[in-house]
C-alpha cells in the first residue's frame, strides 16, 4: 500500500524500516524468492525516492541475472517499471500478456462482472503500459460507472438489511460476488466477507482508487462517493462493520 500513499506519509512509514527490509533481501536479489514481493518492495522504495541512491551506492543486491529469463507479470514489471531495462523477449512477453488479459474481458467491459476483478485487470493493463485511452480500459471504466448505486443499504453479517442507509457506492448488486472475486484476486489481503457485504467499503474503495488514478478526481460521481465514505467515517468514527452497526443500533434504540 506504500506506493499508493502520499509521498510524505509513505516516507514516514517506510524509511524507519529500511535497514530491516534491506537485511531480508536474499543473495539472489529477491525477497522471499518471490518476484511479487520483490516488485512490491522495489516499487515502494521508488515511490519514496530512495531506490536510485540504494542502487548507486550498491546497497541493493543485483537481481538482474536472477530475473533475466523470467517473464511472469511481476518480473516483467521489475524490468519495465522499476529499472526500465527490457529486452526484445521481454517486450514480446508483455504484448502477449496484455492480449491474454484483454481476451478475457467481457462484452460489458468487465471481468467477472465485478468491481474487484475489473479493477484488478485494468491496473495490470496500465502497469504493463496500456494507455488510459485504450478501448479495453475505456470499456472497463464505463462498466465501473454503471455499477454506481445512488442508494445503498447496510447489510448485517447474515446478509439482511437492518435500516442503515447510505449513498453513492460502487459495487455489483451481488456483494457476495465481489467477495468471491476478492478471494481470487486479492488473496494476499486475506479478504473477509463482511467487508464486501456490509457497505461494500472494499470494492468501493478499490474502484475509487482506480478512478482517481484515471483522472476522475473532479467527476461529480466520484466526489459524491468520496464524500459518502467520509460521511460514514465522520458519523461512526470508523469504517468497521461491527462498530458502525453497534453505534447505529444504539442510536435507533435511543430514538425509540
Amino acid at each position: 500500500m506504500i506506493r499508493d500513499l502520499p509521498f510524505a506519509i509513505a516516507s514516514q512509514m517506510l524509511l524507519p524500516t529500511l535497514p530491516e527490509i534491506l537485511a531480508k533481501q536474499k543473495g539472489t536479489g529477491l525477497w522471499q524468492n518471490s518476484t511479487q514481493v520483490t516488485y512490491d518492495i522495489l516499487s515502494a522504495l521508488k515511490h519514496v525516492q530512495v531506490l536510485d541512491d540504494l542502487v548507486t551506492n550498491q546497497k541493493l543486491k543485483n537481481l538482474a541475472e536472477q530475473i533475466r529469463d523470467k517473464h511472469d507479470y511481476y518480473a516483467l514489471l521489475i524490468k519495465s517499471d522499476i529499472f526500465q531495462q527490457t529486452s526484445e523477449d521481454d517486450i514480446n512477453e508483455i504484448k502477449k500478456l496484455v492480449q491474454i488479459i484483454k481476451s478475457t474481458q467481457n462484452e460489458n467491459g468487465s471481468w467477472s462482472s465485478t468491481i474487484v476483478a475489473t479493477v484488478y485487470h485494468v491496473e495490470k493493463l496500465i502497469k504493463l503500459g496500456v494507455s488510459h485511452e485504450d478501448t479495453s480500459v475505456q470499456k472497463a471504466v464505463a462498466f465501473l460507472f454503471k455499477q454506481l448505486k445512488l442508494n445503498w443499504e447496510g447489510f448485517q453479517g447474515s446478509g439482511k438489511a437492518y435500516g442503515l442507509q447510505t449513498h453513492y457506492v460502487f459495487s455489483n448488486e451481488n456483494r457476495d460476488l465481489e467477495f468471491e472475486a476478492a478471494k481470487k484476486y486479492e488473496e494476499q489481503k486475506d479478504p473477509k466477507l463482511i467487508c464486501y457485504r456490509h457497505l461494500g467499503i472494499m470494492q468501493n474503495s478499490l474502484c475509487l482508487k482506480l478512478l482517481l488514478q484515471q483522472g476522475f478526481e473532479q467527476d461529480k460521481r466520484v466526489e459524491s462517493a468520496l464524500d459518502n465514505i467520509y460521511s460514514i467515517y465522520k458519523s461512526y468514527n470508523s469504517l468497521c462493520y461491527f462498530k458502525i452497526q453497534k453505534k447505529f443500533i444504539a442510536k435507533e434504540e435511543k430514538n425509540r
